[in-house]
């Protein structure tokens, strides 16, 4: 299955249904790598859920205090948005989700290349 392959989810009509399954595993980060440039600006726009901050680096198998650093996000303004359940501002959410794409787009080279078993993509990008 290639990029172009990947149809955009259906959830992209309501931004805070798209999070809550890629938050719950029921969408994989291959949606973000395939998604159209102009929804993931959407779903920028419409702020990226602290709480994948958190989902992200425990995916990666990184201390979220390490992720915070990585996207320049201070830790008392992480935390205290993952807490309070809150949208990280536009460039916050950008930078994230840079980090979620290129996740995608690493399972994605893995499934295509018909051997994904004992790889994982977002170990493989942390380190």
């Amino acid at each position: 299955m290639t990029r172009r392959d990947v149809k955009a989810p259906p959830l992209l009509d309501r931004p805070t249904d798209f999070w809550k399954a890629v938050l719950a595993g029921r969408l994989s980060l291959i949606a973000l790598y395939a998604m159209d440039p102009m929804l993931r600006v959407g779903l920028v726009r419409a702020g990226v859920p602290s709480t994948l901050l958190v989902r992200l680096s425990e995916k990666m198998a990184i201390s979220k205090e390490q992720l915070y650093a990585t996207i320049g996000v201070p830790r008392a303004t992480a935390n205290r948005k993952v807490r309070g359940h809150k949208t990280l501002s536009q460039d916050e959410s950008e930078r994230l989700l840079g980090i979620a794409r290129l996740v995608g787009q690493v399972e994605s080279m893995v499934q295509d290349s018909r051997d994904p078993e004992d790889f994982d993509a977002a170990k493989w990008v942390a380190s």
